[in-house]
């Protein structure tokens, strides 16, 4: 019965997202290019620091009004199958994505708890996107019948999995260290090329919301079923 506020919510912060990720590499493209942030090597802070107040302010907003409606969204769809499995759904996907939000806007001189807020986001999201696809091999978890696309189901769990077995890359240990480099007989510490744990805040961040548009795709391809 929630699921038509679902999709909305779904919908409405997911466009934020896209809104938020769009002013965010507009904002980095006013950079000079020596002191260009990229995905690959910087954290979100870093993106932060790099950006008017102005810009800072209208980026965090949009980041937690998108958060809240997609949180809010991904309950209401995990509730309406009524199952004690989904019921667990429904409080851990939008604590990972809430998680992963407070550790984008956490600064790096707060590492302890950025790495709590952000371990603890990649770890309740890459096992819930892994188990919800078994739901539907589980007896009696979807107690209401058809109401999981396995078209849906399929590439949730390959981005589930995936991301699961990618928390074991020993590289996520060395998000501190930085690269020695010499120019004119100077020795100089910069970035790394690749940041792995900078990378993997991005990219779960990214993949929660690419999750949240499946469970859009799966309410329309389920309702669209029904209807035929």
């Amino acid at each position: 019965m929630y699921f038509s506020l679902s999709v909305t919510l779904l919908i409405i912060g997911f466009a934020l997202f896209l809104a938020y990720l769009a002013l965010l590499t507009y904002s980095n493209s006013l950079i000079g290019s020596v002191d260009r942030n990229h995905f690959k090597n910087s954290f979100p802070y870093n993106f932060y620091m790099s950006a008017s107040i102005p810009m800072r302010a209208t980026l965090y907003i949009l980041l937690c009004l998108s958060t809240l409606a997609t949180a809010v969204g991904e309950s209401l769809f995990f509730l309406s199958f009524g199952t004690t499995f989904m019921f667990v759904a429904a409080i851990l996907m939008p604590l990972s994505l809430i998680f992963l939000t407070i550790s984008n806007i956490l600064p790096l001189s707060s590492y302890r708890l950025h790495l709590l807020f952000s371990g603890a986001g990649f770890f309740f999201f890459a096992a819930m996107t892994s188990l919800i696809p078994f739901s539907l091999v589980i007896p009696s978890a979807l107690i209401i019948k058809d109401s999981f696309s396995l078209g849906v189901a399929l590439p949730l769990g390959i981005i589930g999995i995936s991301l699961l077995l990618s928390l074991a890359n020993p590289k996520l240990a060395n998000w501190f260290k930085m690269e020695k480099t010499e120019r004119d007989g100077t020795t100089y510490y910069v970035k790394p090329r690749i940041n792995f744990y900078a990378m993997y805040e991005w990219i779960f961040l990214i993949a929660s919301y690419v999750v949240s548009f499946l469970f859009v795709l799966n309410i329309i391809i389920t309702n669209a079923i029904e209807l035929a």
